[in-house]
């Protein structure tokens, strides 16, 4: 069904009138209506001229290609653009309110809408980027919108004590803690919620494991100064915890905007050039282990019983002379520029394998690394960006289920949308998405088959599990049919054989009984004559 489904965002729509008078466009959202009156009719909004066509090709989807949707709720209401809503009362807003906090602080409330894993090829599908850009455009916007506006609180809060600690006079910013202890518990009760709902594919995601990073070290940073402030007045604790805060907080805040096309652009560049130089990392990781613990021997080491003290900057903290190592690769070599001046050549030679490793060998694989990692990222970054405001319309979507009414007061929930298209693109995308398809189904169906592998929903990369249990279960009914029919054939001709060796017998029995007349005749005629 859900494949049926996917083949028919390829049939063009013809009929412009059928079009203009069952349609819904919904708008690019902006500030000024959500935060005020606005239009009239924010999402209801088209003007065409009858007398003229459509500048684009049209073609139609169902939402069913973009989740599985149990709710099954639809908008009962008349599609046609001059349906004019009733503005909802401020004690409709109250009420929603509650249900939100309601369903949000439920332990995992479950998921009335759970989007199809798409593989990244998939995700190139016109129909998809018009299903996702229609719930991003009616209210997806606005869930998203809600959240960052209570982030961006959250990290004014967490700014709020850092500076206050560094520039204000010496108050006390146990309110300030507290609230941060406060709005961290509570965004990661939401991660754990995501986590009990989305299990399988929670913690794959980068910004998954940010989103933890930085809801917790802000509550544990705030614990620890309201215990140093209520039992250790002169101490000054661990401040670094709030230092790292702020770094995770400000790469957090820079992942949240990613649903910006410039913005996810820049971002799935740096998450490409991660992913690619890992390997290439924990290789430069190793190197500068060997030299900070070779250059530290050199410069450090004690081989007689009674050692005076070693007159270098070098540091003998291992930790730190990994570090002085580290920036050796920036050009800063200040705790061992004295000894360039001497004449210790063992020293020299380790320092010139040091400079050709990580100077230049390293450096100039990883800026070849993070050119075909920007090529790559060129190629993905539009589909990852879809697949970010896939799981914010998924989140959305699942909210609306939880405040009554809502689905039935906003005309915003239609079954199948239209979407423009060049004919070119909407080709390109059937043909790829079939050889991927049938590929998976191929491939999963063998694996099934041979009982060598089961195939979990987190591994089906367009999650058609249903589809395929469906199709095994006919093929075997079909097989079981097959052979209860090549059985009765084999019994009926085995019958037949029988048969026919009854009647050549039969025939072989009728021929010696006619010889034998003929004999009888023929010494009768013999014996007249």
């Amino acid at each position: 069904m859900t494949r049926t489904l996917r083949k028919l965002a390829y049939f063009p729509v013809k009929k412009q009138s059928f079009v203009l008078d069952n349609h819904i466009i919904a708008g690019r959202p902006k500030l000024k209506q959500l935060f005020g009156n606005g239009s009239e009719d924010m999402i209801l909004q088209f003007a065409f001229n009858r007398c003229s066509g459509f500048t684009g090709d049209l073609f139609v989807a169902s939402f069913d290609m973009l989740w599985l949707d149990s709710g099954n709720d639809y908008s009962g209401l008349p599609p046609a653009a001059s349906v004019k809503l009733p503005k909802p009362s401020w004690t409709y807003w109250i009420k929603s309110f509650l249900h939100l906090i309601l369903y949000k602080i439920k332990l995992n409330p479950g998921a009335s809408v759970v989007c199809h894993n798409f593989s990244r090829g998939l995700l190139g599908n016109p129909a998809i980027e018009a299903l996702v850009e229609y719930k991003w455009n009616t209210f997806g916007y606005k869930y998203w919108i809600s959240r960052f506006l209570f982030q961006c609180f959250y990290y004014l809060l967490i700014l709020a004590a850092v500076f206050g600690q560094v520039y204000g006079e010496r108050h006390d910013f146990s309110s300030v803690f507290v609230a941060i202890a406060i709005i961290s518990i509570i965004f990661l009760w939401l991660e754990v919620n995501q986590f009990l709902r989305h299990r399988k594919r929670h913690f794959k995601l980068f910004y998954d494991i940010i989103d933890v990073i930085a809801y917790s070290l802000p509550l544990v940073g705030s614990i620890d100064q309201l215990l140093i402030n209520g039992l250790e007045p002169l101490s000054r604790g661990h401040p670094g915890i709030l230092s790292f805060s702020v770094v995770f907080a400000a790469l957090q805040f820079l992942l949240e905007i990613r649903i910006n096309t410039s913005v996810c652009y820049i971002v799935i560049i740096i998450i490409q050039v991660l992913s690619e130089i890992r390997v290439f990392l924990f290789i430069t990781l190793g190197g500068i282990l060997a030299f900070s613990t070779a250059i530290l021997h050199y410069l450090r080491s004690c081989p007689q019983r009674v050692c005076s003290e070693v007159p270098t900057e070098f540091p003998h903290n291992y930790y730190s002379a990994v570090t002085a190592t580290i920036y050796f690769m920036g050009g800063r070599y200040d705790p061992v520029s004295d000894y360039f001046k001497t004449d210790d050549w063992m020293f020299l030679t380790l320092m010139i394998f040091n400079f050709f490793f990580s100077g230049l060998l390293m450096l100039n694989i990883l800026i070849a690394l993070i050119g075909g990692a920007f090529t790559r990222g060129d190629k993905t970054w539009r589909m990852e960006w879809l697949k970010n405001r896939m799981l914010v319309v998924e989140a959305a979507e699942n909210l609306t289920y939880h405040i009554p009414g809502f689905r039935k007061y906003y005309n915003w929930f239609p079954r199948e949308i239209y979407y423009t298209a060049l004919n070119r693109d909407v080709k390109i995308a059937y043909e790829k998405e079939t050889e991927i398809l049938e590929a998976e189904a191929v491939e999963n169906l063998a694996l099934w088959f041979n009982g060598t592998k089961y195939v979990r929903e987190d591994e089906q990369p367009n999650g058609d599990i249903g589809e395929l249990s469906q199709i095994r279960s006919q093929l075997n009914e079909q097989k079981a049919t097959l052979e209860a029919k090549t059985d009765k054939l084999e019994q009926k001709l085995a019958d037949l054989q029988a048969f026919i060796a009854e009647q050549m017998q039969a025939q072989r029995a009728s021929q010696d009984e006619q010889n034998k007349l003929q004999a009888q005749l023929l010494a009768i005629l013999k014996k007249e004559q």
